[in-house]
C-alpha cells in the first residue's frame, strides 16, 4: 500500500530536495593562455579552414559527479545520479504535519522514500527537457512553492500561539458551552423504520400510536411515576433502558441534533415533551449540569483550536491588506 501524502506536499519538497541534488557546473578557471588568446587572435590572419571530414569527432563532455555526502551524513537511498542523504531524508520528515509524522514508521517509512524517489526522477526527467520553463508549468510551480511556504509557516505559527497559556485560555472561556456535560435519562419509544429493534413479542407502532404512548408515559412520570421502572418496562432502548433510562454525562456533539438541543434546553428534574429523532420519541430527564475545568480539557483545546486560531491569523491578514477585485472581470 503506498503511503497517503497528498501529492501537492509531495511534489513541492521533492523538487525542492532534487534542486538541491543537482550539482552545479564549476566555473572556468581563468589561465593565462585564455586572457592572451584575444590578442593573439587579432594580430594572426585568419586560421585556414579544416575540411568537415578532417575534423575530429568532439569528445562528449562528461558529466559532473554527483557530490559526496557530508562525513557523517550517509546516502539511504538513490536511483541512478540521484541521492537522498540521512539528514535530508530526516529534514523532509520534520516538515510534515505531526499527524503525518507518526505514521513514517515501519513498512510507511520504506514506501514515503520510494515516493521521493518516484517524484525527484520525474522532475529530474522534465528539467532535462526544459518542461519546467514552460510558462504554465512555471507559473504553477510558484503558486507551489507559496503555498508549501505559508502551510509550513502557519503550522509554525498555530503551534506556537497552541503553546501560549493565554491563547488557550481564551479559547476555553469563550467555548464553554462545548465543555459543559449533563447526566440524563431518557425513555425511547420507536417508530418504523428506526434502527433500534423491535423487542421480542412487541407490536409494530405506527407513528400516531408510538406519539401517544410517549405522551402518556410522560403524564405517567408527571404524576410522580417512578421513572427507572417505566423505562426497564417500556424503553425500547433496551441498553439504556436495563439501567432504568440512565444515559450517564455527555457532553455537546454527542447525540443526534434534536435530541441533543432539548436535553440541553432542560432544568434539573424537568421532564422532556416527546422529541422525535429517527430512532423514536424520547422522553428525557436533566438530572445533573457540570462543567469540565479547564485543566481537564487544556490538552483537547491545544488540538480543538488549530482552526480558529488560523481563521483570526488570516483574517488579520485580510484586515490589514484588504482585497480589491476587479468586478468587471470577475463578473464574467
Amino acid at each position: 500500500m503506498r503511503f497517503p501524502f497528498r501529492p501537492l506536499l509531495m511534489t513541492s519538497v521533492c523538487a525542492a530536495a532534487l534542486l538541491a541534488q543537482r550539482p552545479a557546473a564549476p566555473p572556468a578557471a581563468p589561465t593565462k593562455a585564455s586572457a592572451k588568446a584575444p590578442a593573439k587572435a587579432a594580430a594572426k590572419p585568419a586560421a585556414r579552414t579544416t575540411p568537415p571530414a578532417a575534423k575530429k569527432a568532439a569528445a562528449p563532455k562528461a558529466k559532473p559527479a554527483p557530490a559526496p555526502p557530508a562525513p557523517g551524513d550517509p546516502v539511504v537511498a538513490s536511483a541512478g545520479e540521484l541521492r537522498i542523504t540521512k539528514s535530508q531524508f530526516e529534514t523532509f520528515i520534520a516538515g510534515l504535519p505531526e499527524h503525518l509524522q507518526a505514521m513514517t514508521v515501519g513498512p510507511a517509512r520504506r514506501n514515503l522514500v520510494n515516493q521521493l524517489l518516484d517524484v525527484m526522477q520525474v522532475a529530474a526527467e522534465a528539467r532535462s527537457v526544459k518542461y519546467d520553463q514552460d510558462p504554465k508549468v512555471h507559473a504553477q510551480l510558484a503558486f507551489q512553492a507559496d503555498q508549501a511556504l505559508a502551510n509550513s509557516y502557519l503550522n509554525a505559527e498555530m503551534k506556537k500561539a497552541a503553546s501560549d497559556e493565554s491563547v488557550i485560555r481564551g479559547f476555553y472561556d469563550r467555548n464553554k458551552s462545548i465543555y459543559r456535560q449533563l447526566h440524563a435519562r431518557h425513555i425511547l419509544i420507536r417508530v418504523p423504520g428506526s434502527a433500534v429493534p423491535l423487542r421480542e413479542g412487541q407490536k409494530e407502532l405506527t407513528d400516531p400510536e408510538a406519539f401517544a404512548k410517549a405522551q402518556e408515559i410522560r403524564k405517567r412520570l408527571l404524576d410522580k411515576g417512578d421513572f427507572e421502572a417505566i423505562a426497564k418496562a417500556e424503553s425500547d432502548d433496551t441498553g439504556s433502558g436495563s439501567r432504568g433510562g440512565d444515559l450517564g454525562f455527555f457532553s455537546a456533539g454527542q447525540m443526534v441534533a434534536p435530541f441533543e438541543q432539548a436535553a440541553f434546553a432542560l432544568q434539573v428534574n424537568q421532564i422532556s415533551e416527546p422529541v422525535k429523532t429517527q430512532f423514536g420519541y424520547h422522553i428525557i430527564q436533566a438530572l445533573e449540569y457540570k462543567e469540565r475545568s479547564y485543566e481537564e480539557v487544556k490538552t483537547e483545546i491545544k488540538e480543538k483550536s488549530g482552526p480558529e486560531l488560523r481563521g483570526k491569523f488570516l483574517e488579520e491578514l485580510r484586515r490589514k491588506n484588504p482585497v480589491t477585485l476587479d468586478e468587471a472581470y470577475f463578473a464574467k
